[in-house]
């Protein structure tokens, strides 16, 4: 009668044993897993913060270069009033002498007549 009990004993202490192996690996297995989550979340952490800084040094650059081009188009402004006054200065001085040719015209028939 022992023996059989023995021999359901040492199956009840392998199962017991072989469970625990289990639980213990799997243990094991949750830990890689979750490890492997850490780095993973470290590393998309990390990459965005490279992208954040990517991301503000683009702005100031585009800020900077907005900040020529309105220096930029401000003195095309200032060049075209300026060649809106020489041009205007260059059809008054134009008219006068216009003037002043049709009246020396009109002095001249004057004396002729």
């Amino acid at each position: 009668v022992m023996p059989a009990q023995s021999k359901g004993d040492n199956r009840d202490r392998r199962g017991e044993r072989d469970t625990a192996i289990q639980e213990a690996f799997q243990g094991q297995q949750d830990q890689l897993l979750q490890e492997r989550h850490q780095r993973e979340v470290a590393l998309l952490k990390d990459e965005i913060v490279a992208l954040e800084l990517k991301l503000i040094t683009t702005q100031k650059r585009d800020a900077a270069d907005l900040g020529v081009l309105r220096d930029d188009f401000r003195r095309l402004e200032e060049r075209l009033e300026a060649e809106k006054r020489d041009k205007n200065l260059v059809e008054i001085k134009l008219s006068q002498a216009q003037s002043d040719l049709h009246g020396k015209v009109r002095d001249t028939q004057e004396v002729a007549e």
